[in-house]
């Protein structure tokens, strides 16, 4: 995860109190595997939190769907909500509570 831009985006939305900060902190080593069908979310090497199905509509934002937890059991709390691509080659994903999260391709 891009944490400077994802804290510059979300103090863009009104979203810098200290607890966004925290929460950005601790998925700072988060990562997202992007493959045909699937996205995955880990919040670091060792801690899996979703992995979810992904279709795009006519404008290409990316809808996040059927997400599961590590137990492969349905699971719609861990994961975003939807995603788009950026002119700038960056990933946002998009949550509940107005939440942006920034990745960058490696």
């Amino acid at each position: 995860m891009d944490k400077d831009a994802t804290l510059a985006v979300l103090a863009e939305n009104g979203k810098d109190d200290e607890k966004v900060k925290q929460m950005v902190e601790m998925l700072a080593a988060s990562t997202v595997d992007f493959t045909e069908d699937t996205i995955q979310f880990m919040a670091s090497p060792e801690v899996f939190l979703a992995k979810c199905g992904w279709e795009a509509d006519d404008q290409g934002a990316i809808k996040i769907q059927n997400c599961v937890d590590k137990d492969g059991k349905p699971d719609a709390k861990n994961g975003p909500t939807s995603a788009n691509w950026m002119e700038d080659d960056s990933l946002r994903l998009l949550g509940g509570h107005d939440m942006v999260l920034v990745y960058r391709r490696k």
